[in-house]
This record gives structure tokens, C-alpha cells and sequence, in this order.
């Protein structure tokens, strides 16, 4: 069975309105939903090689594959379970999240609400605290929603699994829809090779045809779907506005070519310690997107919208995800620097000091990587002096300098931000800084001390 379109994407395409029909109520009505099928995501996240892609081979075809790959962004498999004692048989879409630290930002954007989510460790790992991070960001990307813990390589031997610090919770399920054509409808598409981009006219002419037309109704319809994992709408994207992204494993795939640790797609990108060029990324787009569709600069947007890209006024990108971490350096280093480059400012002019912390609980990567990007869009005329995972040195010539960087402390899941201006008017500055953090990470746990 091949991985592939999305039942929506497939039904939509190709007229079969039976399909649309039953779809679209599903996501309208959850009632709907229960009646039309049993079909559930299963979404398993976990440190890099801990055996997720294998479980999830396994799962899918029953058999064990000991040569599988590492995953790149994310992979999609479809595993039937059969009818047994009376239940009817279940159909669950296995999300294959990578583990590897570079795709952690990309993370957040494939979480659905109503999905079971599984972190899966390598209990010969006798760091098994490490796998706590995952736990963690189960719990603030999906509030309420606590994962089963599967350890693997436990029966290796006379090895005894080692216990996870935190408790076994069992996760909570979804009455998704099952399509009976999809997966036929699905090789189809792979087979034409067309990107899974509709138009929000031609979503809501489907809708329309199935009753779906007040516009509370159609958004609770499209949430629906999202979280079924059908689709994906940026509405805030400028030129994905009218553009519905029918197969979210295709945009994962695309993020994947950009945030990456594979070295066929480093080299088709191009980047240097996390720098590359717009033109570049803009080619990559247009391997999975054909520039004829017109929707390329609509998803190198998303792209920076997510976070994932800065673009600079001369044409380089940052990829922040991919940049040299620098969270666990003393602050002390890099205030040293800012010193260091504030004695070579005019002294014709009075010149000022702002300096400010911030302790928050656990801060994940996407929002990191989104902070530092509306960072540097606070000071778009500013040279990067340097930049990292996640901070960065500004100097805007003749006016101001500016240092932000993000330290965590090795024992604990506290994160402190840490900020220094040098301007005329420094505090002018830093309380745009202090707005920006506001905006950002309002909703962030505020750490002690």
C-alpha cells in the first residue's frame, strides 16, 4: 500500500460525490463521524532512533524490518485492524513524526487535538530522562491529551526494560471516516503527480453540494477535518488564502526539504550552518510545487509565517531550526561581545544600556524559532552580526546594538531569555522587545526565580 493522497483530496478530485458527501458530513457532524466509520490517527513521536518507524512497519505490514530508515519530516502508513469478537475492524493513519532534534520545530504543526499520541523510547537507553522532553511536548502542543509509552529493544536478551520516570497514561481515541476507495483514489493522484492544493471556492462548492453552507457550519467542518488529519488551512498566509493544503503529510514533506538533517536535500538547499539564499529555497518549493500552480511565494510564506525561514533584505535566508545551538553558552559570553562592539560606536552621542531577563517553564522549539524571526523583523534595516539557535547579535549602524539568546538550565525545564540594548534610547528599544516576548509567549508558563 502505497502513502499517499488524503480521501478528501482523492473524493473532491475526481467527482465522487457519495465520498464528498460522507466526508464532509463527518467533519461537520461528529455524530456523523461515528456513524460513518471507525478510523482513528495514531501519531508516534520519540528521540531519534528509538524505534518509531519500525513499530510503525511493523504495525502496518506485520512484519519486522530490522534495515528501515530514519525518518525526514514525516512518513504516513495505514494499518487495518481486523473485526475481532464482534468489533467492527478499524482503520488508523500512523503519523511517523522524526525524531531528530532539527524537526522539532515542524512538530507542532501536525498535532491534531483528537488523535492518540505515542511516544515511543529505546529502553536499553539509560538516559531514559531524555524521552521526558517528549512527554512534554504532547502535553503543551495538545493540552489534555496523554501519551502511551511503548519501549523498545525490551526483550533483547536477558535485558529487563528499564522503567520511565513518568506514568503510563493511556491515550484518548477519535471516531474518524474511512473512504472504502481512498487508498485506490490515492495511487491515482501519486500517479499524476499534482501538489494537494485546492481552491477555499472549490472546498466550499463541495461543502455547498452536502448541505454545508452557513459559514459557522463550514469552519466547524474544516476544524473538523484538520483534526482528522484531511487537511490544512493558512488563512492568515498572505497567498494561501484561498488555498486549502488537502494532504498535511505533503506539507510535512515539504518542510522536511527545508528543516532536514538528509544530505541530498542539505545539498539541493545549499545551507551553511543554517544560512542559505531565497533563490534556493525558492528552487526546493518548486520541486514539490510546480511554479505554474502559482501558489510558490503563498508557501515559501508559510514558511516564514511558521517560523521556519527568515528572509534578509539581501536575498539570504536563516533557517532557524538548522542554525549552531548556542542554548547552553553562559549569557556572559555573549554580553561580552555586545561590549565588545558597543566600544566602536561614535562618541559624538550619548549612548545607554537596557538590559532585561525573562524565566519562563518549557519553551519549545517553534516558538523559539518563531521569536527569533519576529525578532529580526523588529530591526529590518539591522546587520546580523551573528545569529544561532535560538538568539542572535544586531547591530544597526550608528543607532544601536541588541543581543537576545535563550539559555536553559541543564537540570530543570526552565528557560530564561536573555536581552541587552546599547542606543541613545535604549528602553525604547527594549520595550519593543518586552512587547514582542508578550505577543509571543503570553500564554508560556512563567518560570521562577
Amino acid at each position: 500500500m502505497q502513502d499517499g493522497w488524503t480521501a478528501l483530496y482523492t473524493a473532491a478530485r475526481y467527482r465522487h460525490e457519495e465520498a464528498v458527501k460522507a466526508l464532509l458530513q463527518a467533519g461537520a457532524d461528529k455524530e456523523a463521524a461515528n456513524k460513518v466509520a471507525a478510523r482513528s490517527s495514531l501519531v508516534l513521536v520519540g528521540p531519534g532512533a528509538a524505534g518509531k518507524t519500525t513499530l510503525a512497519v511493523r504495525l502496518e505490514t506485520g512484519k519486522f524490518d530490522k534495515d528501515v530508515q530514519p525518518t525526514h519530516g514525516l512518513l504516513v502508513h495505514e494499518w487495518s485492524v481486523p473485526e475481532c469478537e464482534g468489533q467492527p475492524p478499524l482503520l488508523f493513519s500512523i503519523w511517523d513524526l522524526g525524531g531528530q532534534e532539527v524537526y522539532w520545530s515542524t512538530h507542532a504543526f501536525f498535532m491534531v487535538r483528537e488523535a492518540l499520541y505515542v511516544t515511543v523510547y529505546n529502553s536499553r537507553n539509560k538516559d531514559i530522562d531524555c524521552f521526558g522532553e517528549y512527554l512534554d511536548r504532547v502535553k503543551l502542543l495538545v493540552p489534555g491529551k496523554a501519551p502511551l509509552l511503548v519501549a523498545t529493544h525490551a526483550l533483547e536478551g536477558d535485558f529487563k526494560a528499564q522503567e520511565p520516570p513518568a506514568p503510563v497514561l493511556k491515550a484518548h481515541g477519535i471516531d474518524a471516516n474511512t473512504i472504502i476507495s481512498v487508498r485506490r483514489e490515492r495511487k491515482a493522484l501519486v500517479s499524476a503527480g499534482r501538489p494537494p492544493l485546492i481552491c477555499l471556492d472549490e472546498f466550499e462548492d463541495i461543502a455547498e453540494r452536502v448541505s454545508i453552507v452557513a459559514p459557522h457550519d463550514l469552519r466547524r467542518c474544516m476544524d473538523r477535518l484538520t483534526d482528522m488529519g484531511e487537511l490544512r488551512h493558512f488563512s492568515d498566509v498572505p497567498g494561501l488564502e484561498d488555498v486549502v493544503v488537502i494532504d498535511p503529510k505533503w506539507l510535512a514533506d515539504l518542510m522536511a526539504q527545508i528543516v532536514t538533517t538528509d544530505k541530498t536535500r542539505m545539498q539541493n538547499l545549499g545551507p551553511n550552518k543554517g544560512w542559505t539564499s531565497m533563490d534556493a529555497l525558492q528552487k526546493v518549493v518548486e520541486m514539490k510545487c510546480p511554479p505554474g500552480t502559482g501558489r510558490v511565494i503563498g508557501l515559501v510564506r508559510l514558511m516564514q509565517h511558521c517560523g521556519l525561514v527568515y528572509a534578509l533584505p539581501s536575498g539570504d535566508a536563516v533557517i532557524p531550526p538548522m542554525l549552531p545551538d548556542r542554548m547552553k553558552e553562559p549569557w556572559e559570553s555573549i554580553r561580552a561581545n555586545l561590549v565588545e562592539k558597543c566600544n566602536s560606536l561614535p562618541k559624538d552621542r550619548p549612548w545607554g544600556w537596557w538590559a532585561a531577563q525573562y524565566k519562563y517553564g518549557r519553551l519549545l522549539d517553534h516558538r523559539l524559532s518563531r521569536l527569533l524571526c519576529r525578532l529580526l523583523l523588529l530591526l529590518p534595516d539591522a546587520e546580523v552580526s551573528d545569529v544561532w539557535r535560538f538568539g542572535a547579535l544586531l547591530v544597526r549602524p550608528q543607532r544601536a546594538l541588541m543581543a537576545l539568546t535563550c539559555t536553559r538550565q541543564e537540570t530543570s525545564n526552565e528557560y530564561t531569555l536573555h536581552v541587552a540594548v546599547c542606543a541613545p534610547a535604549p528602553e525604547v528599544l527594549g520595550a519593543r522587545v518586552s512587547s514582542l516576548l508578550g505577543e509571543e509567549l503570553g500564554g508560556v508558563e512563567v518560570g521562577g526565580g
